[in-house]
């Protein structure tokens, strides 16, 4: 158990540490793509989130292995190779409350975020077979993900699937809409699939469940929802899809939310 704990923490400090250091880089590179740019951005800070827990679990890796070969000294004058000895120092009596206290937050934040990987890639799976099973597919309008009909209460669109995504329009949607703005809805859903956004976000809300405590990961979490969205609707726009057709149905989605599209 000591072991567990303190792989736990040193991957969720080397995770937290990386993530505050990645800011300014993040911004950085954000600003140099530009605005008509918003895919570039997206992959940019989806990088600056996943990428810390990545850093975090090779860390805690590294200093297991070290750990299971014997390279644990303390206290850290000898003459022993570099090492990560953060089990010395949670056994060491004069930081073991604190150590303990906070190697325990840490392995309570990594159950949370395996757990959210675990239940959102179950939930995704079950809600496709749902709507595989209960939906009624449409007409192929355009090559790409395959789209269905579902009876909900209110007018929505999504895509479900981590792998092989599906387009999910709601018949109050379609009820309300006319073929232009579907057609535009539908290019919209498609670039999500394309590019694996119920994947990424999978991932993303993982990776902010495990650095939860720190605001770069939720300001990383809301720039690449952004960006994502602004992604979606320009490979709807590079589709040939009209501005106003694709504004009236994000409107329609969204009720009286003001979505700006820009006009190639």
């Amino acid at each position: 158990m000591p072991e567990l704990l303190a792989a736990a923490g040193i991957l969720v400090a080397t995770a937290g540490a990386t993530s505050l250091l990645l800011a300014l880089p993040a911004v950085g590179l954000a600003e140099t793509a530009g605005p008509s740019h918003a895919a570039h951005r997206a992959r940019i800070w989806l990088a600056a989130l996943v990428l810390p827990p990545v850093i975090g679990l090779i860390a805690a890796a590294a200093a297991l292995g070290l750990y299971a070969q014997g390279f644990v000294a303390s206290p850290h004058i000898g003459g022993q190779r570099p090492h990560l000895c953060i089990l010395g120092l949670y056994q060491a009596p004069a930081g073991a409350y604190r150590l303990n206290a906070f190697a325990w937050l840490c392995l309570i934040l990594v159950a949370l975020a395996l757990a959210r990987l675990i239940i959102g890639a179950a939930t995704s799976h079950l809600l496709k077979r749902l709507v595989l099973s209960g939906g009624a597919p449409l007409p192929d309008i355009a090559s790409g993900c395959v789209v269905h009909e579902v009876r909900l209460s209110r007018p929505t669109s999504f895509s479900v699937g981590l792998f092989r995504p599906v387009i999910v329009l709601s018949t109050p949607l379609l009820q309300s809409l006319d073929a232009a703005c579907v057609n535009a809805i539908i290019a919209h859903e498609r670039a999500h699939c394309r590019r694996r956004d119920a994947l990424m976000s999978l991932l993303a809300d993982s990776s902010l469940t495990l650095l939860v405590l720190l605001p770069t990961a939720h300001y990383y979490r809301g720039q690449w929802l952004a960006a994502s969205e602004t992604a979606a609707d320009d490979a709807a726009l590079a589709a040939d899809v009209i501005p106003d057709d694709l504004r009236a149905a994000l409107e329609a989605l969204r009720g009286d939310a003001l979505r700006t599209v820009a006009t190639p």
